[in-house]
């Protein structure tokens, strides 16, 4: 058996080392009970899901951290304030 170069071996290893938590693809945080959560897609982009809800799309890790706790901010505003709760 000849031995297989580096590269080869390490993209076999691919799925080992993102499951040993190698790099965080996805990070889930608590936002005044929502829970936000953003997965890396690709290299440049960011998914953003609120309570199992996908939210948006975004270039960077920050944006789309801080679009998700606006978002949930803002959900649990409406959630509390009794204005829009009636529909007045």
């Amino acid at each position: 058996m000849t031995p297989q170069p580096a590269h080869l071996a390490q993209t076999r290893r691919g799925s080992e080392l993102a499951s040993t938590g190698m790099a965080a693809d996805c990070s889930e945080s608590m936002v005044r009970g929502h829970l936000v959560a953003v997965e890396r897609l690709e290299r440049l982009r960011w998914r953003v899901t609120i309570d199992g809800r996908r939210f948006f799309t975004f270039c960077s890790q920050a944006r789309a951290r801080a679009a998700g706790v606006v978002e949930a901010r803002r959900l649990s505003f409406i959630a509390s304030d009794p204005v829009s709760a009636t529909g007045s």
